[in-house]
């Protein structure tokens, strides 16, 4: 989740234009019945409002037959510009009246409705008999659904839905990341040292600690997609292009990175709330090379030579490149079947590896650690794409509010650090804003902070030397390139995306513990030999 590519764009919605001008028509999304009277509409009280982008009167009740439609319609030919509102009263039954055709109620069906609800109501309405009256337009796709999305307070007034759920997302993410922070802190989470100690060590505890975090993610976004609460092909990770030289170079990149920085940045973010000015310099150094990565010279290179470098699954009729959809596309599976199906193997593969282990069946931090860092990252699924999937009071498309990508996220902090350093350089810049990624940045510190705190383990740390120095601003180096290259780190991909099924997730994954291994078996081999070195220099001058 640490890409500057371009972002899944809602579907476009179609709302009430201008209504046919003609004598007696109706409202532009839910005109009333046509006539001439002024004969109020029965039963009705407050008309319906249309959930297009014309505001007229909903289907009014049965009147004489020089009656006038439902209240509030503007005069034929001319529609009002204004953010939909949520249905208010019911109208009702179609208005007959001579001359006129009743107004279509609330807009037209919408796509996502529940169901057609009776005329004067927002969802489908159904037009009189025909006689010269105009029908409302068809309101945009999804709107119904998301009614309640609407929240009316204040005297008389609204508030903003796009503010609302902003601020819903933003600080529902940072709650979470404090959470995350916390557990991260007090379970030692590391996923470099879960790969350091299974080299050096054999130690297989925090990479099973890992792995149940991996699988947990799985099982709860997957369920989360099936259940329709959230889209998963709307993240970045499923997208049909796979861009599978960035995957591989941002990857190795990354894992050298974090084993030359000490620890991923998840780990530098906790290091950070505990104290450690050495990774306060190397997240900072991350930020900036992240940035250079995704807008700067680093994304001139990363853009022209590694992500054309790319498999386009979809003109092989592939809609993703998730395990799923390859799976029904090959064997002609269910798409349903296929994410159960998948997700159930996979799922449940890396439980019978965790658990098979009686030690860490006895570690009840480490089952800790995993459960709730899996239970995290759906959490933070279901934040930014259920609860943050809204209507845009502006352009009045379905979007998802607060999110970097403006596509649904969870937990990745490369790319939020390097929107993070630009939000503060820019703060007046009005264009910019708090997102879910940022938010969650500064929710670990947070968790991390008052960890260390609560255990008294908050101490300042600087650098050992200059050696040290240079391997941990090369490492920040490393670690920003190869985390926006490889759209995510240890969690954005390691968790995050592969909670998604992505392919493009776990090549990622694989080549961020390969070059991680790698870097570690070097360094342990020079640092072997030139021990060696200082113990033959030493007992030449002796002999």
């Amino acid at each position: 989740m640490g890409s500057d590519e371009d972002p899944c764009a809602a579907a476009p919605t179609s709302g009430g234009g201008r209504p046919p001008a003609g004598a007696g028509g109706g409202g532009a999304g839910g005109g009333g019945a046509g006539g001439r009277g002024r004969a109020p509409p029965a039963g009705g009280g407050r008309a319906a409002r249309g959930r297009g982008r014309g505001r007229g009167g909903g289907a009014g009740g049965a009147g004489p037959a020089a009656g006038r439609g439902g209240a509030g319609a503007p005069p034929p030919g001319r529609a009002r510009d204004r953010r939909p509102r949520a249905p208010r009263g019911r109208g009702g039954p179609p208005a007959r009246a001579a001359g006129g055709g009743g107004g279509a109620g609330g807009g037209g069906a919408a796509r996502r409705a529940a169901g057609p609800g009776p005329a004067g109501r927002a969802g489908a309405g159904r037009a009189g008999p025909p006689g010269g009256g105009a029908r409302g337009p068809p309101g945009a796709a999804g709107w119904a659904a998301r009614a309640r999305r609407r929240n009316h307070s204040g005297p008389g007034g609204r508030v903003d839905a796009g503010t609302n759920l902003t601020a819903l997302v933003v600080w529902s993410g940072f709650g979470l990341a404090v959470l995350f922070g916390a557990v991260a802190a007090k379970t030692n989470f590391c996923t470099m040292g879960a790969v350091s100690d299974v080299v050096n060590m054999g130690n297989w505890g925090r990479m099973r600690m890992w792995l149940l975090a991996m699988a947990i993610a799985i099982i709860g976004a997957n369920a989360l997609h099936a259940a329709g609460l959230v889209d998963l092909s709307k993240s970045i990770y499923q997208r049909p292009n796979l861009t599978w030289l960035s995957s591989i170079v941002g990857g190795l990149c990354f894992g050298i990175g974090m084993t030359l920085g000490s620890g991923c940045v998840n780990k530098t973010l906790i290091r950070v709330g505990g104290g450690s000015l050495r990774s306060l310099v190397v997240l900072l150094v991350v930020a900036i090379t992240a940035y250079a990565t995704i807008k700067g010279l680093f994304g001139q290179w990363r853009a022209s030579w590694l992500d054309p470098v790319a498999i386009n699954l979809g003109a092989h009729g592939m809609r993703g490149q998730d395990l799923p959809s390859l799976l029904a596309g090959l064997a002609g599976v269910a798409p349903r079947t296929a994410v159960v199906a998948t997700a159930a193997v996979l799922a449940g593969a890396l439980l019978l590896f965790v658990f098979r282990d009686a030690r860490f069946r006895r570690n009840r931090n480490q089952i800790l650690g995993g459960v709730a860092i899996g239970l995290l990252v759906t959490a933070g699924w279901y934040v930014s794409g259920h609860l943050g999937f809204g209507e845009n009071p502006e352009t009045l498309e379905m979007v998802y509010f607060a999110t970097n990508t403006r596509a649904a996220e969870s937990f990745s902090f490369v790319a939020p650090a390097a929107y993070g350093l630009e939000l503060f350089m820019l703060w007046t810049d009005k264009s910019l804003g708090m997102t879910f990624g940022i938010a969650s940045a500064l929710g670990i510190v947070a968790g991390s902070f008052a960890y260390a705190i609560a255990t008294r383990t908050f101490s300042l740390e600087g650098f050992a030397s200059a050696g040290d120095t240079r391997n941990h601003l090369l490492g920040g180096v490393l670690m920003g390139f190869g985390g926006v290259t490889a759209l995510g780190c240890t969690i954005g991909q390691g968790v995050t995306g592969l909670s998604t099924l992505a392919l493009g997730s776990i090549i990622t994954l694989l080549a961020i513990i390969a070059g991680a291994a790698a870097t570690m078996k070097y360094l342990y081999w020079r640092e072997e030999r030139e021990s060696s070195r200082l113990e033959i220099s030493q007992a030449g001058p002796a002999a």
